[in-house]
């Protein structure tokens, strides 16, 4: 069944740490007020497509998202989920040099990839999550998508949905470009249905 399966925060709104919250099956989520409970399940709409410029965050004196969840270069907020075939991908989201935030699929669970022990290297060194994404994770044999640069190029994407983009695209005159992709990373089968099995 496909879905999300987890959020890793790295370097994100706890600064210097990686947690993992998982969201498949029964969660429960524990922890002190003010712990970042509330702040972890805020991601899981943004997961499925949800522009993150809508969040507002309270607790962080009303920073925006990009200033809150991705204070640094090294910030990385990793969905990772299984697609309708039973594959475990992992989307990204992380701070670019110029502030604003980015997309990245990764083929394959964040432990093996994102996360894998070869990796950590880079992350002690205080590369940033671009740089690892762009050369370090390819470099290993994973494969990473381009950069994705809106929301609704991403939402196409995990939703496999590329004539909802289009259309909004054919008023702005630019085509929608990221079919191959949708293919390899969306949720499901597109058009707002998922992989059934046959009997």
């Amino acid at each position: 069944m496909s879905g999300l399966l987890s959020i890793t925060l790295h370097h994100s709104f706890i600064i210097g740490r990686r947690s993992k919250f998982p969201c498949h099956g029964h969660s429960y989520v524990l922890g002190t007020n003010g712990a970042g409970k509330t702040s972890a399940l805020n991601l899981i709409p943004i997961f499925y497509g949800k522009d993150p410029a809508s969040l507002m965050v309270q607790a962080a004196d009303k920073k925006n998202f990009s200033d809150y969840y991705l204070p640094n270069e090294q910030s990385m907020i990793v969905f990772e989920y299984q697609r309708g075939d039973g594959a475990v991908c992992c989307s990204v989201m992380y701070r670019k040099p110029q502030g604003q935030y980015a997309y990245r699929f990764v083929e394959g669970a964040a432990d093996d990839t994102l996360f894998h022990p070869d990796m950590e290297a880079h992350y002690e060194r205080g590369e940033s999550a671009n740089d690892i994404l762009r050369q370090p994770l390819p470099d290993s044999g994973v494969n990473v998508s381009n950069q994705i640069n809106s929301v609704m190029d991403y939402r196409s994407i995990i939703q496999n949905d590329p004539q909802s983009s289009g259309r909004r695209r054919r008023r702005n005159s630019t085509p929608f470009s990221r079919g191959n992709e949708a293919r390899r990373f969306s949720l499901g089968d597109g058009m707002g249905g998922c992989s059934t099995s046959r009997q």
